[in-house]
């Protein structure tokens, strides 16, 4: 902000100045131009040359002070920009942190607070769950309340203030990132599909998927019945975004 108000008091000053340079040079050209076609030693073409040619001189420089304003304003953005690459990564694994292969599904938070930026009130307080593997729960709170930070957490977009999280028995620090995730199914409340086959959206987070996999995984999410019943099952083709699919069917 403060360059563009510094660029715009500049630009108020010297637009002014360079348009007044350039209109006295064109009632000089006139002057003097017209002068000598009074007295024949210039003729009209002549005089037209003498008008034009400082216009192509005008232009290019009053270009190059538009673009060195833009320059300066990419300067400070760019700076900016820069800043937020150049910031680490506060959740980065230790390094003696370790890869998991497979999980049985054993979650527990461990008396967990968690609050922004290490300071101002918690978003979650003494948080305590313990979920075994094929339990399922359903976190039911108002708006608000936390939920998606609880997910944020497991997920470890979010580190905890204080207290643990484990899974498998790991706590989650101990963990390489990379090989956490890769335990982790998340279905967003909005669903994105993709113009092509359903073959090939449900092969998407496994491209080399085997036919037997496709039907099992359409089958665990209840989707077999009605995709049979597409004109080309699994080679039917969608829209853009799942057209051609009900909301609940997608």
């Amino acid at each position: 902000m403060d360059q563009q108000i510094y660029d715009a008091r500049l630009f108020r000053i010297l637009f002014p100045f360079v348009m007044l340079i350039a209109s006295l040079e064109q009632v000089l050209v006139l002057h003097f131009s017209g002068r000598q076609m009074i007295c024949g030693t210039l003729t009209l073409g002549q005089s037209q040359e003498f008008c034009i040619n400082p216009f192509f001189l005008f232009m290019p420089a009053a270009q190059l002070g538009m673009i060195i304003t833009q320059m300066s304003q990419a300067s400070a953005t760019s700076t900016s920009i820069f800043e937020i690459l150049d910031v680490e990564n506060e959740l980065a694994y230790k390094p003696d942190a370790i890869s998991i292969l497979e999980v049985e599904g054993q979650v527990k938070f461990d008396d967990v607070t968690f609050r922004y930026f290490t300071s101002g009130e918690p978003v979650q307080r003494n948080v305590d769950i313990d979920v075994m593997p094929g339990d399922p729960v359903a976190p039911k709170r108002a708006t608000g309340s936390g939920k998606s930070t609880i997910i944020n957490l497991l997920t470890r977009y979010y580190h905890p203030s204080s207290g643990s999280i484990t899974i498998h028995g790991y706590d989650l620090r101990d963990i390489k990132i990379e090989s956490l995730r890769t335990q982790i199914v998340i279905v967003l409340q909005e669903t994105t599909l993709f113009e092509g086959k359903i073959r090939e959206n449900i092969t998407y987070g496994k491209p080399d998927a085997s036919d037997e996999e496709v039907i099992d995984a359409a089958k665990l999410a209840h989707a077999h019945s009605f995709i049979e019943r597409l004109p080309d099952a699994y080679d039917n083709v969608l829209g853009e975004r799942g057209s051609g699919l009900s909301q609940d069917q997608r």
